[in-house]
């Protein structure tokens, strides 16, 4: 359960959390208010579950690059919700942060957890600008770190841990993220490097057999080739991930509006389109879960499996960077099946696994069993912030 003391991170005065104004039962997610209301709260409570004694600014029981999302997800409801509510918490969990790691923050040799905390700053430098805080400097940091680390094998791409020797492949995550970093800072800057990667990562990415005929991204290949060849498809772990084709679907819409140029957008559009009745990714009611390792198939699924869905590990944050990807995609263009997914996500999450202190559960649908943990409280987070994303966009 989320337990923990009612103070922000520890390291912001501790103030007393005002009640929600909203239950789980009575939040009306098509109002702007009501819907902002019950996404604080839930913060609120991510917030209890922050260990002020620790150093990390991790909330319990959870991963660094699962941190790095939380704190996105609680950025965005600040800009979407038009205020700086959380403004000091964000503050000081990017000082303590970047105390606790390095000042590009690299904690370790995974190129991945740099990237999402990367993101993370970017978020806040859009969100509340850049002046004081230094966070675009980190998110530059880190960048030039991942993108010294691509090499010729399979073609091209960067490693998921750069301190492996070549020969163990490359993953989609850590190439979907340099994509959608590159994107952002060049969104954020202007600068032409990195369209320049952007466009070098995306190349690479589409051809190199990731993609899958299905139009969702597959999870790695182990080719071990200078160049990409069709034999490599053997290669290929099939699995796919929700978080992997969000992620590039996120990457791509920030192309477009980079640089106006409509096959981004059309790829951007034919993924979504894919995950949105992918099995891998459905329950039987319509509403979001993550699939486990589903190979070629496409069918397994957690609780298939005979495991509640707690087993999967920080898998169960994967659908967070999904649904973001969705909603990113729905500003620019509105598919009504976007919208109604994530809908329907956020109805059955509040119905079905949502207590009265604002926990939430790890399904987003009826299921026998659950417990709310910090891990699921924080895709939670990021439902809620897809649903304030495609109410302003309608």
């Amino acid at each position: 359960m989320l337990v923990g003391i009612i103070m922000l991170i520890g390291f912001v005065s501790a103030m007393p959390m005002a009640q929600a104004s909203v239950t789980c039962q009575t939040v009306d997610i098509n109002d702007a208010k009501s819907l902002n209301d019950a996404f604080q709260a839930a913060i609120n409570t991510l917030l209890l579950s922050v260990d002020p004694t620790r150093s990390s600014s991790l909330p319990k029981d959870v991963q660094w690059w699962v941190a790095a999302n939380a704190w996105t997800a609680v950025t965005l409801k600040d800009r979407r919700g038009g205020d700086e509510q959380n403004r000091k918490t964000i503050e000081a969990v990017f000082a303590r942060a970047l105390n606790y790691s390095s000042p590009t923050f690299e904690l370790n040799s995974f190129n991945d957890d740099q990237a999402w905390w990367a993101l993370w700053a970017c978020e806040a430098a859009r969100t509340y600008g850049d002046a004081s805080q230094g966070w675009l400097a980190a998110a530059k940091g880190a960048w030039m770190t991942i993108q010294q680390t691509w090499t010729d094998e399979c073609g091209g791409g960067v490693p998921w841990d750069r301190s492996q020797p070549p020969g163990q492949g490359k993953k989609a995550i850590p190439n979907g993220l340099l994509l959608l970093l590159s994107s952002k800072l060049h969104a954020l800057t202007g600068e032409s490097q990195y369209l320049e990667m952007a466009t070098r990562v995306w190349g690479w990415l589409s051809g190199s057999g990731l993609v899958r005929s299905d139009g969702l991204v597959a999870d790695s290949t182990q080719c071990n080739k200078p160049t990409y060849e069709p034999s490599c498809y053997a290669n290929i772990s099939w699995a796919t991930y929700s978080y992997n084709t969000g992620v590039v679907i996120s990457a791509l819409t920030e192309l477009y509006r980079n640089t106006k140029n409509g096959t981004y957008l059309a790829a951007a559009s034919t993924m979504a389109q894919a995950a949105v009745t992918s099995s891998a990714f459905l329950d039987p009611s319509g509403a979001i879960r993550e699939g486990c390792n589903c190979g070629q198939s496409g069918q397994q699924c957690c609780e298939s499996c005979g495991a509640p869905f707690p087993a999967c590990g920080d898998g169960v944050e994967f659908r967070g960077p999904y649904v973001r990807g969705l909603s990113d995609l729905y500003q620019v263009e509105p598919l009504p099946q976007i919208k109604e997914l994530i809908q329907r996500s956020l109805r059955g999450a509040l119905a079905y696994e949502c207590t009265s202190s604002w926990q939430l559960g790890p399904h987003w649908y009826d299921f026998d069993e659950w417990t709310p943990t910090t891990s699921s409280q924080i895709p939670a987070l990021e439902l809620f912030a897809a649903n304030c994303a495609v109410l302003i966009a309608t």
